[in-house]
């Protein structure tokens, strides 16, 4: 390449830099073409034609003219990279792994390579696999900020929460006014019961923005979950006073205000914001329940009542909460029939929500009664359709109608059941990783059910706590136990289809009558549990083996007691030498 060949190649290649760093992607694609002309042979005007089709979103023409590029320059990882990392915008991640791979087998110390294989690992719930691809990363580079941020979420994810909580410092160093990092910082803090610190951490969330109503409201609402009351009461009133757009905008921080006032029996404060709370908008049922508990708490229950009619007439949603609602006042003034009443009409409505709650609240009455047995039976109805204390109900109160119905149950299906068992016991798939004791993991299952996007995020913890200690056990005789030293499911079974990693259970619950269908994968170092709930609203669990010194002192002590008591009768011996 002559003298002039050098400038003019160099002088391109800055008009191109200028271009795509000006954001001109045109004119980076028309001066990549001239580049193409003029130097077939050089590999950077296939390569930034690429970058142009890249920033246009034009993916697969961007392969093209990247894969043209790294036959030019075969050494170069930046171009392999960012083809890479094309192949995983299109979801195309194993192509996109194998890439990296290949990088590293020449550059090992490629960072880039190193980070976007633990992104990838993290984003596919290999968590594990993630943190060594991190961990080398940052042992060639300790400054290297992102690998801290994304290594916080990895850490986060495995539940290690002071590890992420140091990686999160040190990427908050270079990022200080970061929103999310801020987030994530108080999420941590929430997880390792750092309350003073999440509240730190929420005030300088929001010194960033002071004048964010959002930003205050949701500090209060954390507040609330805390059971700060007086400090949520504050928080809410500046969320109030600094709404531009007026009340209409604040209204539900109107609404919440009244209810840290009512936890501080500021009664008439209180009932202040829940009628200005329906002025506003008289569809909100929430302000009717308000005004029902205040009443309440002032000794006038035919005053709570009426404000759980009015609600009941012109709210849109929720309605199950009005009616359960209702259900309790009638059960303080032991009105029994009229409880009776307000639950059934939850119990009637179409959806499992309101059913739940309605039969939830008849055992709750029962219970109030002092009649354990239908406080049982309605409790048992409530857990069918999956409501988050009914199990914990049945478990405190229930312990001798559960075992009497276990034994009878017990004894005529394993009568019925006999050939099933000996079929059972030729299994292939149990042998190898069932008799063990696994723990659900509660990050990957989260991710795997878009259900829990869908509700509130405390709601979503309680389901979360309760997945956290379930544990399985199989006999090959044909009994399959969930969750042993707590309000366990105990199944007689029989195996329906087996595959490769898969294995179909049909079961009948020794404290049921009605046959379910399990199915348990096997999937790398997860085994999958599948219909744990109803066929339309299934929970797979993503579960992981562990040893039983492993999981937390609590659920220790509940196995060592459910062992001694006999609960786990029905467990395979390899499950119970664990113990």
């Amino acid at each position: 390449m002559t003298e002039q060949e050098l400038i003019e190649r160099e002088e391109l290649l800055e008009d191109i830099l200028d271009a795509l760093e000006e954001g001109d992607y045109e004119e980076v694609e028309d001066l990549s073409d001239d580049a193409i002309e003029q130097f077939p042979e050089e590999a950077f005007g296939y390569f930034y034609l690429g970058e142009s089709l890249f920033f246009q979103t034009e993916y697969e023409e961007a392969i093209e003219y990247y894969q043209k590029a790294i036959e030019l320059a075969t050494d170069n990882s930046d171009y392999k990279a960012r083809l890479a990392l094309m192949y995983s915008k299109m979801h195309r991640e194993e192509e996109a792994k194998q890439i990296y791979k290949t990088i590293l087998d020449a550059n090992p110390d490629h960072i880039g390579s190193l980070l976007a294989l633990g992104v990838l690992e993290f984003n596919v719930n290999e968590p594990k696999a993630a943190l060594v691809y991190l961990n080398q990363a940052l042992e060639l580079d300790a400054d290297y900020v992102d690998g801290y941020r994304i290594r916080s979420l990895v850490h986060q994810q495995l539940n290690m929460f002071e590890p992420a909580l140091e990686d999160l410092e040190h990427a908050l160093l270079t990022y200080p006014t970061d929103s999310e990092l801020l987030l994530q910082k108080i999420d941590l803090h929430d997880f390792l019961n750092q309350e003073k610190a999440a509240c730190e951490t929420f005030e300088a969330w929001i010194a960033l923005d002071e004048e964010s109503t959002e930003r205050l409201s949701a500090y209060a609402e954390y507040l609330m979950q805390k059971a700060d009351f007086a400090a949520a009461e504050k928080q809410y009133t500046l969320a109030i006073e600094k709404e531009i757009f007026g009340d209409l905008a604040a209204l539900y921080s109107i609404l919440n205000r009244g209810w840290a006032r009512l936890r501080l029996d500021k009664l008439d404060e209180a009932m202040a914001d829940f009628r200005k709370t329906i002025k506003l908008d008289a569809k909100i049922s929430g302000a009717y329940m308000g005004m029902a508990e205040a009443k309440a708490k002032q000794g006038d229950l035919d005053s709570a009542v009426t404000f759980i009619d009015m609600g009941i007439n012109v709210a849109v949603e929720d309605l199950w909460m009005l009616y359960d609602k209702k259900g309790e006042i009638y059960v303080i003034a032991k009105e029994w029939d009229l409880a009776k009443a307000a639950y059934q009409n939850n119990i009637n409505m179409p959806d499992d929500r309101s059913k739940s709650e309605g039969y939830f609240g008849l055992g709750n009455l029962y219970q109030q009664q002092g009649d354990l047995q239908n406080a049982y039976l309605a409790w048992k109805e409530a857990d069918t359709y999956m409501h988050i204390y009914a199990a914990q109900k049945i478990e405190e109160f229930c312990q001798e109608m559960i075992a009497a119905e276990a034994e009878a149950n017990a004894a005529t299906l394993v009568a019925n059941m006999q050939d099933d068992f000996i079929a059972n016991a030729q299994s292939k798939l149990l042998a190898p990783f069932l008799h063990k004791l696994w723990t659900v993991d509660v990050k990957a299952t989260a991710d795997s059910n878009p259900m829990f996007a869908e509700i509130p995020p405390a709601i979503e913890k309680q389901i979360m706590s309760l997945l956290n200690n379930i544990c399985v056990g199989i006999e090959p005789e044909g009994i399959f136990v969930l969750n042993p030293g707590q309000s366990g499911v105990r199944l007689v079974y029989n195996i329906e289809s087996e595959e490769a990693s898969t294995i179909h259970i049909g079961g009948i619950p020794l404290n049921g009558s009605e046959k379910r269908t399990f199915s348990l994968t096997k999937k790398g170092d997860h085994l999958i549990l599948g219909g744990f709930g109803e066929a339309d609203a299934d929970i797979p669990l993503y579960m992981q083996a562990v040893s039983i010194h492993d999981l937390p002192k609590a659920t220790q002590k509940a196995l060592a007691e459910a062992e001694q008591k006999g609960k786990l009768a029905f467990m395979g011996k390899a499950f119970l030498e664990l113990l």
